[in-house]
């Protein structure tokens, strides 16, 4: 099974450099049009796609229904534990402020702040579970940029760079066996 894990097009606080967590933001019209690109890159792969599913936020809900469209593929439903990670108090604050007061050696640390391990647990369990509930060849997974580079440090074991809005990466195998088959696509390529 192949799987390509997208980030959700741009929002506002994307744009302003806010951390948006949990915090359900819409697209702006940047991301709206970065979704149409993306849907275009993916439609020039030689992969098949199939269906689609995503996290519930409207950010990446909305991205996964334009992409759907674009490519005349089912939407599958969409998935809490696709959701991005929680940041509590960060949740909402630029992100060099938050640095300053809640970086810990690299790491978001403060009340309400979702453990790392834990996110990577429970995006490994999302996508084992559509993979699951949707056994088809190609299969896109439309989330956030800290949950997809979450798994992809989990299953590279190497900490990978922040994803771009709309850049996408590549998984092959299947539930409880992925690896890492392709890297990001930027969201400008």
């Amino acid at each position: 099974m192949r799987i390509a894990l997208v980030r959700h097009g741009q929002t506002d606080w994307n744009a302003a450099q806010r951390v948006q967590g949990a915090t359900d933001v819409p697209l702006n019209d940047t991301g709206r049009i970065q979704a149409k690109e993306a849907a275009d890159r993916l439609r020039e792969e030689d992969d098949l796609w199939e269906g689609a599913v995503a996290s519930p936020l409207e950010r990446a809900r909305v991205t996964a229904e334009i992409i759907a469209d674009d490519l005349g593929l089912p939407m599958l439903g969409t998935y809490d534990d696709l959701a991005e990670r929680q940041y509590g108090v960060v949740e909402g604050l630029n992100v060099f402020e938050a640095r300053e007061q809640y970086s810990v050696n690299g790491e978001w640390e403060g009340p309400g702040v979702e453990l790392f391990e834990d996110l990577q647990e429970r995006a490994l369990r999302a996508i084992d579970l559509a993979a699951t509930e949707h056994p088809i060849d190609g299969l896109l997974i439309v989330a956030h940029g800290t949950l997809i580079r979450s798994v992809v440090d989990l299953l590279t074991g190497e900490r990978t760079q922040s994803i771009p809005n709309a850049a996408s990466v590549r998984l092959e195998g299947e539930p409880g066996r992925w690896s890492v088959t392709a890297g990001i696509v930027p969201a400008d390529a």
